[in-house]
């Protein structure tokens, strides 16, 4: 609490949010991956927002870095905009990335990817060198991807949909 209770009402310049959230994710994990939720459980509600919220900014962040090195496309800075505009919003709950393995050995030379869980995107055929953004909002999950992916819109509750912090996709 300590950590994060400080930017409660006020959020920190995005170098100092992104060392804090590197620092805090190497000392004490993702608070929703099982074996950190111990650790988070001993936090007050209101940290762990805080936190969710700037991992989620990182992790969408993370995703868009890494398949702009990989793909070399001009798409990715409109997206970048959209996706990031949504989050200083609110209105994302929580991001997730599983690259492919290209894209996983360059996401693993990043700084920050040393520090930030993502899962890996093994489908073969046409989809093996597709990235997936997975994002959670309201009731609704969307699964955005490199390579001429089609974003694709899920209902949250419904048993097929793409689940978030999987290892493999």
């Amino acid at each position: 609490d300590a950590l994060l209770s400080p930017w409660k009402d006020m959020s920190p310049d995005h170098d100092l949010k992104s060392y804090l959230t590197a620092k805090i994710n190497a000392l004490y994990g993702h608070p929703r991956i099982g074996r950190y939720k111990a650790v988070w459980n001993e936090t007050s509600a209101a940290a762990q927002a805080i936190f969710q919220r700037w991992l989620t900014g990182e992790n969408i962040r993370f995703f868009l870095d890494v398949v702009t090195t990989v793909e070399k496309s001009h798409m990715w800075e409109p997206r970048r905009k959209f996706w990031l505009g949504l989050h200083e919003q609110d209105r994302i709950r929580e991001a997730w990335v599983a690259f492919h393995p290209e894209a996983e050995r360059v996401a693993r030379r990043r700084p920050v990817g040393s520090s930030l869980s993502f899962g890996k995107q093994v489908a073969g055929g046409s989809r093996g060198d597709t990235s997936l953004l997975i994002l959670e909002f309201n009731d609704f999950i969307v699964v955005e991807g490199s390579h001429n992916y089609k974003v694709h819109v899920f209902d949250k509750h419904n048993v097929k949909t793409p689940k978030l912090r999987q290892s493999y996709y």
